[in-house]
């Protein structure tokens, strides 16, 4: 079993609460110290790579705890956030989603489960497709697909859509059950109950 420790520099010794507990310290500072412990918690998941659903929900706990402490700094002194760079975000979830920015997979990189990211793939017929992963705050994950032509996205029909994209969520256990991110969206691009009949939809785009 994995276990996390709650640390920060420059007193690791105190732990992340305790720091935020000091008021020599200023609100940007304690935000800072509490994104980059979000990010190094996350950063677990790459570093060693999670395949059991138990030990990804712990580090998922870890990460929302981390979400909860922002938001609480920030509601704290209101005043102070709402004129800091940090402004927009305004609940636990919104923090998650600054992580997951933080933290995002390279463009083009397939993501490990629990981290953001995009990555293409390849449809039946020779169609193409973006994949938008982005873990949701401690509810699903959202698959997100965009037909693609010469790289840039197009609303033309493909297998998945006839709209040209397709909105997908699923339950994080199913993800690592499929062996990650990048094989649940084939998994699920494949499927035949998910393909639509591409000629047909190609000849209404017609009219």
């Amino acid at each position: 079993m994995m276990v996390f420790k709650i640390s920060y520099a420059p007193c690791p010794s105190r732990g992340l609460r305790a720091f935020l507990s000091d008021n020599t310290f200023e609100y940007g500072e304690k935000i800072t110290a509490i994104l980059e412990e979000g990010v190094r918690l996350d950063k677990v998941r790459s570093e060693q790579p999670v395949t059991d659903v138990k030990t990804d929900r712990q580090i998922d706990l870890f990460v929302m705890a981390i979400c909860w402490l922002a938001y609480d700094i920030s509601s704290s002194d209101f005043l102070t956030h709402q004129s800091s760079k940090w402004a927009n975000y305004h609940c636990a979830s919104e923090w998650y989603d600054c992580l997951s920015s933080m933290w995002a997979a390279p463009a083009g990189q397939p993501p490990v489960p629990g981290q953001s990211g995009s990555f293409d793939i390849a449809l039946c017929g020779g169609y193409k497709c973006r994949v938008l992963y982005q873990p949701q705050f401690g509810i699903s994950d959202h698959f997100q697909f965009f037909h693609l032509k010469n790289g840039v996205r197009v609303k033309d029909p493909m297998p998945l859509s006839e709209t040209g994209y397709k909105s997908w969520f699923t339950y994080r256990p199913i993800v690592l059950e499929e062996g990650g991110v990048l094989a649940t969206a084939l998994a699920f691009a494949s499927d035949s109950s998910n393909i639509a009949d591409v000629s047909s939809l190609n000849q209404l785009a017609l009219f």
